[in-house]
């Protein structure tokens, strides 16, 4: 059973308590962000039915944000032009408000990999989703996987 307290006020942090910077600067046109590290491993088995191991595995690690406005979308590639597939850049997530610890998540090396435009009927601003390949990451300033492994 958990004994975490909500730290300020009772209240626990919400998506208005994070702050996104893109290669240092604050962007605050971005309506969503996730990010995740995972672990694929290699599977050991001989003649029982039991597996008797793994590999060390690979890590992965991907992320994907959606700019709120095609206009937001736009002032990001302009910073990068045509080397917009081949420009790494940083993204650090804090999450804390009003007295809240800050939380810091960083994601290093970041690739755009696959940005999805157009739209669709209604009254909602064009949005752009980006799918990211990330090099890096540290939650909290712990890095998922020490240098060594």
């Amino acid at each position: 059973m958990s004994t975490h307290k909500p730290l300020v006020n009772g209240f626990y942090h919400d998506f208005a308590s994070i702050t996104v910077g893109l290669d240092g600067d604050i962007e605050d046109l971005i309506k969503e962000i996730k990010y995740a590290p995972s672990v694929e491993r290699g599977k050991v088995s001989g003649t029982s039915m039991r597996i008797k191991g793994y590999t060390r595995g690979q890590l992965g690690l991907e992320a994907n944000l959606i700019f709120s406005t095609r206009t937001a979308f736009n002032e990001f590639v302009a910073k990068f032009g045509e080397r917009l597939f081949v420009e790494h850049f940083t993204i650090t997530i804090s999450y804390g408000k009003d007295g809240q610890q800050v939380i810091t998540d960083k994601l290093e090396g970041c690739l755009l990999k696959k940005p999805q435009l157009g739209g669709s009927s209604g009254t909602d601003p064009l949005e752009v989703a980006c799918d990211l390949d990330v090099t890096d990451m540290y939650l909290n300033g712990e890095k998922v996987l020490p240098d060594d492994l």
